[in-house]
């Protein structure tokens, strides 16, 4: 998620099953030898460092489940609880096993954290989720379950945080589908979860819904969605810039001014100098640095960083003066992409690019 952090201390990640990174909903999906929509029929107990409970199977999505209850595991490691995790029993939802000498082992979502609901993907409410008769669903025909299930309750800022995380526009398109059908009414954490899919998708109007939810999420640990998903958009229109540029302004000072301007450095676009030349006078050096940068690139006509494109490939460009604009001396010696230097060095590097960024957006550049 790029570092950002949204009023949320860093809660510890302890390994201790496979477990997955970013974008791991389909490796989850493929990694498991048994999908099942349950619920637990027991509190559950902790021994040895491993949890058991039983699960009672109410449909299938991937694999041969037994009729009624079926006993499952997870080891938790010594740094987890060693008596009871609470909560435990009568919550349903969508729980992923692999089999491991003979026995059938959780695998859990993103990153537990030593909740129940950190193991699975929770329903709203039992049976809200209902497994086909046949054919076993695809691999996008589980997504869809697992998202059905998110959308059926009241899900924390972790379950949706989680399933942000696990899962990508790119991999399915029940993601775009189901994005589109959240309304604006829904519950919070939905709404953002929805917004999120779309900046990711790349919608240019997702972009302007972004500002009126900055106050209220500046210090919430959801807030790391919108900014993850405003760092990382590679839209280069116009309206791109702009929405972005009004993200950066009405994030000054928050947590969204600097994703916002690690977009705005990548398009090297003339929509987007107007608003680089305005962060030059961010109070965050981040900040100052990417409005710096991204105008270097821009004076020096480096491609932008548009979606497949390699962050790499392109600061190689931006490195190597074979792939540049021919430049004069001056202009060559005051372009910056890492470092602003001392204080004595940035004030003068900033003062310069002021100049040069008004002429550059008075030229159209």
């Amino acid at each position: 998620m790029k570092g950002f952090v949204f009023g949320m201390a860093a809660a510890a990640v302890v390994v201790c099953a496979p477990a997955f990174g970013a974008g791991a909903l389909l490796t989850q999906i493929n990694a498991s030898d048994l999908i099942v929509i349950g619920e637990t029929a027991d509190a559950g107990s902790v021994a040895n460092g491993v949890l058991s409970l039983a699960v009672n199977i109410q449909g299938t999505l991937k694999g041969s489940a037994p009729a009624g209850n079926l006993s499952v595991h997870f080891a938790l490691g010594s740094s987890g609880p060693q008596t009871a995790i609470s909560g435990v029993a009568g919550r349903c939802g969508i729980f992923f096993l692999v089999q491991d000498a003979g026995q059938w082992s959780l695998v859990p979502r993103n990153q537990p954290q030593f909740t129940l609901g950190d193991l699975f993907y929770p329903e709203g409410s039992c049976g809200a989720v209902a497994a086909p008769a046949s054919p076993a669903p695809s691999a996008d025909g589980i997504v869809t379950a697992v998202i059905q299930a998110i959308q059926s309750g009241t899900p924390s800022d972790q379950d949706i945080i989680a399933l942000f995380n696990a899962l990508p526009p790119a991999d399915s398109p029940s993601v775009a589908l189901a994005a589109a059908q959240i309304s604006s009414g829904a519950q919070r954490g939905l709404q953002i979860l929805s917004l999120g899919w779309r900046l990711s998708l790349g919608e240019d109007e997702a972009l302007g819904e972004v500002s009126a939810w900055i106050p209220a999420l500046n210090q919430s640990a959801i807030g790391v969605i919108l900014a993850s998903a405003v760092s990382g958009y590679t839209g280069t229109t116009a309206a791109a810039a702009k929405g972005l540029g009004e993200i950066a302004m009405q994030g000054s000072g928050t947590g969204f001014e600097m994703p916002a301007s690690m977009a705005l450095r990548s398009l090297h676009t003339a929509a987007a100098l107007p608003y680089l030349l305005q962060l030059l006078d961010s109070a965050d050096p981040r900040v100052r640095l990417n409005a710096v940068a991204g105008l270097s690139m821009s004076l020096a006509g480096v491609p932008p960083l548009t979606s497949g494109a390699s962050p790499q490939a392109v600061m190689e460009k931006a490195l190597n003066p074979a792939f540049r604009k021919q430049l004069s001396a001056e202009d060559q010696a005051h372009l910056q992409f890492a470092s602003l230097g001392d204080a004595a060095s940035e004030a003068a590097l900033i003062a310069w690019w002021k100049i040069r960024a008004q002429q550059m957006v008075a030229a159209g550049q």
